[in-house]
């Protein structure tokens, strides 16, 4: 197994036993099949491309540096976010501020022949949730993102901000109902269950 076409259909966990055997292909594949999640999310965090590629970067380093000793606790995607998680708080705290863009550009699909009105709508609703979400506590925001714009399980959030099963439910619960206060005036209809 020594091409990147060849690895495509292999579990995170098993590209990474074949690292340890030293496959370079391998983190080749990993790197190419999570950049885009890893962008994504320290650019949600970070609000700036460039420090959002540079975490990347020094993520995958640390992943890298860890391929000797790594064992398969949780799921790989975890070990990710929480480094790239890592990595952004200590950005953010040297900076003394904390932003997020929407989530909806990267979640939702653009219609597929837009209604300039239409647009204009999708456009202040992305816009009001963008603001919405700046407004939340961190505590909020963060596994907001992680569980909307990431799809990570609930049992993977709390391992990312190592925080109690419990208390990563509480707190998207929380952050779903403020968020649905802050953007209140936007709804035609009530939320249908099983949105967020």
């Amino acid at each position: 197994m020594s091409t990147y076409e060849e690895l495509q259909d292999e579990s995170d966990e098993a590209l990474m036993a074949l690292c340890r055997e030293g496959y370079e292909q391998a983190f080749t594949a990993l790197y190419l099949r999570h950049k885009d999640a890893v962008v994504r999310f320290a650019g949600h965090m970070l609000r700036d491309r460039d420090e959002a590629l540079d975490v990347f970067q020094d993520t995958f380093r640390y992943v890298f540096s860890k391929i000797p000793t790594y064992e398969p606790q949780a799921r790989f995607t975890t070990l990710l976010f929480r480094v790239a998680r890592s990595l952004c708080i200590n950005i953010l705290r040297k900076k003394r501020r904390v932003q997020y863009t929407d989530i909806l550009d990267d979640t939702l699909p653009p219609p597929e022949e837009p209604d300039p009105g239409e647009e204009i709508d999708r456009r202040q609703a992305t816009d009001a949730l963008g603001r919405a979400l700046q407004d939340l506590p961190e505590i909020y925001r963060e596994v907001l993102l992680l569980r909307i714009g990431h799809q990570l399980a609930y049992e993977e959030i709390a391992e990312v901000v190592d925080c109690p099963l419990g208390t990563v439910k509480s707190r998207i619960h929380l952050g779903v109902q403020r968020l649905r206060i802050a953007l209140g005036h936007l709804r035609k209809e009530a939320p249908k269950p099983g949105l967020w």
